[in-house]
């Protein structure tokens, strides 16, 4: 789980996706133009790599590399009570 406040976290998010890790990013205390900036940089980051986004709510987002699927990923979080997102 990544909570980047400045745009210089966000090269720490592509680290642990080029890893092959799924990651969390909660954007729910970033300021509006450097969330931008970073979901920006990610997304592009992951799209490199074909991998997958999925927005869990309007400020927290699932980014996972190809050999992860996030739809069984969202289900055993959400069984382990870390997000309860459904």
């Amino acid at each position: 789980v990544h909570e980047p406040l400045t745009y210089e976290d966000a090269p720490k998010i592509i680290d642990d996706l080029k890893s092959r890790k799924a990651v969390i990013v909660n954007l729910e205390e970033t300021d509006h133009a450097i969330k931008k900036q970073i979901f920006d940089f990610v997304s592009g980051g992951i799209y490199a790599m074909e991998g997958n986004i999925q927005k869990v709510t309007k400020d927290i987002f699932i980014f996972a590399p190809a050999n992860v699927e996030i739809d069984g990923l969202k289900d055993d979080l959400a069984s382990r009570g870390i997000f309860s997102w459904q």
